[in-house]
C-alpha cells in the first residue's frame, strides 16, 4: 500500500485494474498460463490478492535469473525497452526513499 501511496507501483489505483484486452488479469497482468505456472507452485491462488501478486512477480523474475540481470528479467515481463527504464527508476526512487525515511515509514 505504501508504494501505491507513493506513486511507486503501478499507474492506476488497484481498483481500476481490469483484465486486458490479450487475457492479462490480476495486479500483475498475467496471462492465465503464466499465472498457473508461476503462482501454483507456490500455492497462491488469487493475482487480485496483492501478497499473493507480489510473491507470483517475484517467483517470475527469479525464473527469469533477475539476480543475474535486472534488465533482462524485467524484459521478459514486458519487452518494452522504455519499460525496463521506467521500473528501474521505479526501483531507484523506491531504495533512495527507504534510505532517506527506512522501510517503513
Amino acid at each position: 500500500k505504501w508504494l501505491v501511496e507513493k506513486g511507486m507501483f503501478g499507474t492506476k489505483p488497484l481498483e481500476e485494474i481490469r483484465c486486458n484486452e490479450a487475457g492479462a488479469c490480476g495486479i500483475p497482468q498475467f496471462l492465465p498460463t503464466s499465472w498457473k505456472q508461476e503462482a501454483a507452485p507456490l500455492g497462491l491462488t488469487n493475482p487480485w490478492h496483492m501478497p499473493d501478486a507480489i510473491r507470483a512477480v517475484g517467483n517470475y523474475l527469479k525464473d527469469n535469473h533477475y539476480a543475474q540481470s535486472p534488465a533482462r528479467a524485467i524484459w521478459a515481463y514486458n519487452h518494452a525497452d522504455w519499460y525496463v527504464r521506467e521500473v528501474q527508476g521505479r526501483e531507484r526512487a523506491i531504495d533512495a526513499t527507504i534510505k532517506k525515511t527506512g522501510p517503513n515509514p
